[in-house]
C-alpha cells in the first residue's frame, strides 16, 4: 500500500453527544463550548484549578495575563451560564505544580529549557479532562486548541491548524491514537478573526478577552520569583574559557539569548550552551549559534513508514521548520539522531523537536544535544 494514505478528517461530534470542554476563560474554549452547544452536543464545561492559590509564584487576583488565573476562572463561569451549560472546576494543582512546575525549575536548574505546555497537555491535562469525562459518563472531551485531527490508516494524528499563525500541532503532538480517539477540536478549520467574529455575533462576555501570551504560571514573564530562590551566580565565559562576567544563575538564561548578559562593547553576545556543573554562561558571537545535528530522547515515531518520507523539523514554537536530511530512531532507547539539511539558529537542550510529513505532526522527542556539523568534520581531520 502507497504511503501514507489518503488523510481522512475526524468528524464533528455527532448530535447528543457528551462533551465535557476544557473552558479556560478565553474567547478560543468559549466560542468551542458554543459550535459544540449549537451542533447539538450536551457539553459540560470544565476549568482546571493549577495552581494553590496560597503558594502561587505571582499575585493569581490580580493578574489580567494568566489563563489560570482568579479573573479567568470567574470570566469561565460567566461563559457557561450565558451558553446555558454545566460548569466545574477541576482542581489539579498537586498534579500541576509536580509534573509541569516542578520539572521546570528542575529543567532550568539543570541548564535546560524545557516546553511545559507540551508537558502539561500530555501529563496533566487531558489525561485529567478524559479521567473526569469517564467520571460523569461523557463519551469524550474538547478544547479550544487550533489545530485538526484526521485519521491516517486506523491511527489519528493532530494536523495543523488552518490558521497558521495559531496552529499549537507543536504542544499535541505526542498525544497517542488512543487518547485522541476521545478528544475533538472544534476550531481546526477556523481562523483567529473568524472565532472573534463568532463570539461578537453570540454576545459572548470574551468576545474581546486579550491573548495569553505568556506561560500561566508566569504571566509576567519574570521568573525570578519562581526561578531565584535556588539559583546560584556563577561566571560568563567566552567558548576559549576567558571570564567575560558573572551573571546571577544558569536558570535565567537559554541558548540564544542575548539579553541580561551584562557584557557591553563591541558586537553583541549571545548565549551558546549552558553548563549546570560549573554554573558557567558560555556566550559567543551570532555565528557561533547554528547546529545541524540533534540528538533526541523519549522518542516517538507514530510509524516507521514515516521515516521513509520526506519530513520537517520545528525545534521550537513558532519555527519556520527545517528539511531533514537523515534521521535514525532507535524505538528501544528512544532515541532519535537527526541531520537537518541546513544548520538551525541556537536549538535548545530540553526543547520539544516535532517531525512533520507536510502539516500532519508523525513524532517527535526531546532535545538532548545540538552540534555543528562543520565542527565535527574540521576535528576529524
Amino acid at each position: 500500500m502507497t504511503w501514507p494514505p489518503p488523510y481522512r478528517d475526524v468528524p464533528c461530534p455527532a448530535r447528543g453527544t457528551r462533551v465535557v470542554l476544557g473552558l479556560s476563560g478565553g474567547v478560543d474554549s468559549a466560542v468551542a463550548a458554543h459550535l459544540l452547544r449549537e451542533s447539538g452536543c450536551e457539553v459540560t464545561a470544565v476549568t482546571t484549578r493549577n495552581f494553590c492559590f496560597d503558594e502561587a509564584p505571582f499575585e493569581v487576583a490580580a493578574t489580567h495575563g494568566s489563563c489560570c488565573g482568579l479573573e479567568a476562572m470567574e470570566a469561565a463561569a460567566e461563559v457557561a451560564a450565558e451558553l446555558g451549560i454545566a460548569h466545574h472546576v477541576l482542581d489539579l494543582a498537586d498534579a500541576f505544580g509536580e509534573m509541569v512546575v516542578e520539572d521546570y525549575r528542575a529543567e532550568y536548574r539543570a541548564g535546560r529549557t524545557p516546553t511545559p505546555c507540551l508537558r502539561c497537555n500530555t501529563r496533566v491535562r487531558f489525561p485529567q479532562l478524559l479521567r473526569f469525562a469517564q467520571s460523569i459518563g461523557a463519551d469524550c472531551v474538547a478544547t479550544g486548541h487550533y489545530v485538526r485531527q484526521v485519521r491516517v490508516g486506523d491511527a489519528r494524528y493532530v494536523r495543523c491548524g488552518v490558521d497558521a499563525s495559531k496552529d499549537q500541532s507543536y504542544f499535541l503532538h505526542r498525544l497517542p491514537s488512543e487518547l485522541l480517539e476521545k478528544i475533538h477540536f472544534p476550531l481546526g478549520n477556523l481562523v483567529k478573526e473568524e472565532v472573534r467574529t463568532v463570539a461578537r455575533e453570540k454576545g459572548l462576555p470574551v468576545a474581546e478577552a486579550p491573548e495569553s501570551q505568556e506561560l500561566c504560571f508566569v504571566p509576567d514573564g519574570d521568573r525570578t520569583a519562581l526561578l531565584g530562590p535556588t539559583a546560584r551566580s556563577g561566571e560568563v565565559v567566552d567558548l576559549d574559557g576567558r571570564v567575560l562576567g558573572t551573571h546571577p544563575g544558569i536558570e535565567f538564561f537559554t541558548v540564544g539569548q542575548r539579553r541580561g548578559l551584562g557584557l557591553g562593547g563591541g558586537r553583541p553576545w549571545f548565549v551558546v550552551r549552558l553548563e549546570a556543573e560549573t554554573r558557567r554562561v558560555v556566550v559567543g558571537r551570532e555565528s557561533d549559534l547554528g547546529r545541524q545535528e540533534l540528538r533526541c530522547k523519549e522518542a516517538v515515531v507514530r510509524d516507521p513508514r514515516w521515516l521513509d518520507q520526506a519530513l520537517t523539523v520545528r525545534t521550537r514554537y513558532r519555527h519556520r521548520g527545517i528539511a531533514c536530511a537523515e534521521l535514525r530512531h532507535d524505538p528501544e532507547a528512544g532515541r532519535l539522531h537527526l541531520l537537518l539539511a541546513e544548520e538551525d539558529r541556537a536549538p535548545a537542550p530540553g526543547q520539544a523537536v516535532v517531525l512533520y510529513h507536510q502539516d500532519l505532526a508523525v513524532g517527535g522527542g526531546i532535545l538532548t544535544e545540538a552540534h555543528r556539523v562543520r565542527d565535527r568534520k574540521e576535528s576529524s581531520r
